[in-house]
């Protein structure tokens, strides 16, 4: 992914190059308002300097350009976008397209497939050549932005998460976090915010943290981009708004080009909170606590309920549905022996469902442990999942990851078609292994076994 070789290659300059619509030609940096209040100070200077060498190598051509009519830099999800926010100088071009041929525009002009990578070729080398001229100026901004990030002005600064009933959902969000290499911790025992203001802009006295939450705090290298993508409400400057709010009211479409909401303390839906007087209290690097699914009791007289609070909830209830149990969801909140279970929780019932096999609950059960390794340890989850094929040759390195190239299962060989039909030969070759329905309502079941001897009628052709 583009965000790991960033993180990975850490480097200080990152150009998005694109094409726009062909009767266009040619756009490029600075943005136009409105701008996003995280960005750092020293990058309109960069796309300034960066825009007037530019401007002057397309000057010595002729050649038509613009800057700031269409493109502003506000959503930060962007690939040089996201960069900024890291410390780096993120710039854009679009270029007129000519899908790889001649375009005839609409003033009798016409731009040939050469002419555009003529255009990208000039534009890149004169970045090139301008950040070559201020390379120390460049990596001392660099520095500056992460040693600014970790002064004693952003001690005592965090986001805290909570979610005490969904804890899939905290871990979720703590992954996309650790992706981006923000560091993330969880405190041992319960805590008090002194103050703090809620995902709704509320302003709480004393709020009570249950121990376990996330937390992350702002003296750290990535704070611009832990502001950027964990703000409650970022707000743009009011001129901008008033233009947009002009346009709107007469029918002429909004000005804006850009995603403008994108807070993911709200994606996620965790209890968040923001403080600046964060408690000095022992704190560990997050890690998931979440513990196996389990089945309680034997053998119930009257069936099995599952909780609906945790988003693991949604992939059992699925699947359950996939193996055609028979279940009933609760419209009220109820109690078990003392157990509560929400609103939405599903019943299973005995008697619906004669001969349901309990080996089937227990493996859904256990399935959040699976989940959790998928999510947590790529590598060794999809070096067990693999085992689960036949292999011809065994890998020898399940990933060899040279940015940017990734190779899988190294050494490996394997076929598709040998463990989609050939190993089901034995053991499930009269089931159906596709089920066919026409527009018409004709249908056709052809087995593992059929399968198998159409292809291999295939392959004597």
């Amino acid at each position: 992914m583009l965000f790991r070789s960033i993180l990975e290659w850490k480097p200080q300059f990152l150009l998005d190059s694109h094409e726009m619509g062909a009767m266009d030609t040619y756009l490029f940096n600075p943005p136009r308002a409105p701008f996003n209040p995280f960005l750092p100070k020293t990058i309109y200077k960069w796309w300034d300097n960066i825009a007037k060498d530019q401007a002057a190598a397309f000057d010595e051509y002729g050649w038509s350009y613009y800057t700031r009519d269409w493109n502003e830099e506000v959503y930060p999800g962007y690939g040089s976008s996201w960069g900024i926010y890291i410390g780096l100088v993120g710039i854009l071009y679009e270029q007129s397209g000519a899908d790889g041929s001649i375009v005839k525009k609409e003033d009798g002009t016409s731009t040939t497939y050469r002419e555009t990578v003529h255009h990208q070729f000039i534009s890149s080398m004169a970045n090139l050549t301008t950040i070559a001229n201020h390379r120390e100026e460049l990596l001392q901004d660099y520095y500056d932005s992460r040693k600014k990030a970790v002064s004693a002005k952003n001690t005592g600064k965090a986001f805290v998460f909570s979610s005490e009933s969904n804890t899939s959902r905290l871990d979720a969000l703590a992954e996309t976090l650790k992706r981006q290499t923000i560091e993330i911790y969880k405190n041992k025992k319960e805590l008090k915010l002194p103050k703090a203001t809620t995902s709704t802009g509320d302003q709480v006295t004393r709020q009570n943290i249950p121990a376990g939450s996330l937390i992350v705090p702002m003296n750290q290298p990535l704070n611009l981009l832990i502001n950027n993508i964990l703000s409650f409400d970022i707000r743009l400057d009011t001129k901008s708004m008033e233009k947009e709010r002009k346009k709107l009211m007469k029918d002429q479409g909004s000005t804006l080009y850009d995603v403008t909401a994108w807070s993911l303390s709200h994606a996620y839906g965790t209890e968040s909170y923001y403080t600046e007087v964060m408690p000095k209290i022992p704190m560990i690097p997050y890690k998931s606590d979440r513990k196996e699914g389990k089945l309680i009791g034997k053998n119930p007289k009257y069936g099995w309920a599952i909780k609906s609070n945790d988003d693991q909830f949604y992939h059992i209830l699925a699947r359950l549905l996939e193996n055609g149990v028979k279940i009933w969801c609760a419209e009220e909140t109820f109690n078990v022996e003392d157990e509560f279970f929400p609103r939405g929780s599903v019943i299973i019932r005995n008697n619906a469902n004669q001969g349901l096999d309990k080996g089937l609950l227990k493996k859904l059960a256990f399935d959040t442990k699976t989940r959790e390794a998928s999510n947590l340890d790529q590598i060794s989850f999809w070096n067990e999942e693999a085992k689960k094929l036949s292999w011809f040759d065994q890998w020898t390195k399940t990933l060899e990851w040279n940015i940017p190239f990734a190779k899988w299962f190294v050494g490996g060989k394997i076929n598709a078609s040998y463990n989609t039909l050939d190993v089901h030969q034995t053991s499930i070759a009269k089931k159906p292994a596709i089920i066919w329905e026409g527009e018409n309502g004709a249908t056709r079941t052809i087995t593992y076994a059929r399968s198998e001897e159409h292809t291999s009628e295939l392959q004597s052709q």
